[in-house]
């Protein structure tokens, strides 16, 4: 083809019609043009092809990670509703006058847990390897970036529960030898359980107290983690409509 083009320009030259000549090599360059002009088009319709690709594969595993963190967040308010419930029983049992409740009821007073929520993408940890320029929808992608933000937020009442806890627990051992509640592997005499001085000690009624305002807030914070949570789903749903 490129020897065709060459002898028609040879031939023009040999006439010696330069008009003619340059109107050709005009009308040459231009096809050479179009001609790249349709393989740079031809290679970018591949490569937004293979764009789409990795970001629906992106999106949907997005969307099984988010839908996990729903998941998750449920157990947790589950956990946080258990917790609210043993917080109440402490204080309806705790005072200056009060007498050892039944087994069943002092089972909830020892009960001094606290939930420990880890969900994905929470922290800037587990993002920084993302490919989040994959992602087409702004929203979307500014959404997930700012999901640890929110989370943070939660995290500073779930801190102060966690230390409050500690607190309790050191209360509670002053009064119930850790031993005591291993007796099948510790058989040797323990020291005294002093049940009647736990729930009659003002500190650690004060501190139960404090956990169940504390508590609230955290659920209030951990709802709008769940809002966000929720509001990514959505968003990657309406994304992976567009592929259907």
């Amino acid at each position: 083809m490129i020897k065709f083009f060459r002898q028609i320009r040879y031939n023009f030259l040999k006439e010696n019609n330069m008009g003619k000549y340059l109107k050709y090599a005009i009308g040459e360059i231009i096809l050479v043009v179009i001609g790249i002009l349709i393989a740079l088009q031809v290679n970018n319709s591949n490569e937004n092809r293979k764009k789409k690709v990795q970001e629906r594969v992106f999106l949907e595993q997005l969307h099984d990670d988010f839908e996990a963190n729903q998941e998750a967040i449920s157990s947790y308010k589950m956990l946080y509703d258990i917790n609210r419930k043993h917080l109440d029983v402490i204080l309806r049992h705790t005072g200056p006058k009060v007498e050892v409740p039944p087994a069943a009821v002092f089972d909830s007073i020892q009960s001094l847990n606290s939930p420990q929520v880890e969900l994905l993408y929470a922290t800037n940890d587990t993002q920084s390897g993302l490919s989040f320029d994959l992602l087409s929808n702004s929203t979307l992608k500014q959404t997930i970036k700012q999901f640890p933000i929110v989370f943070k937020l939660y995290q500073s009442d779930e801190a102060e529960l966690n230390e409050l806890l500690l607190q309790q627990r050191k209360i509670h051992q002053r009064y119930v030898p850790l031993t005591a509640m291993m007796k099948r592997r510790y058989k040797q005499e323990h020291f005294k359980v002093d049940s009647l001085g736990l729930i009659r000690d003002m500190q650690f009624q004060n501190i139960t107290a404090d956990r169940l305002w504390v508590s609230n807030a955290a659920e209030r914070r951990f709802v709008q983690v769940e809002t966000y949570n929720d509001s990514i789903v959505k968003l990657i749903e309406t994304e992976l409509k567009k592929y259907d």
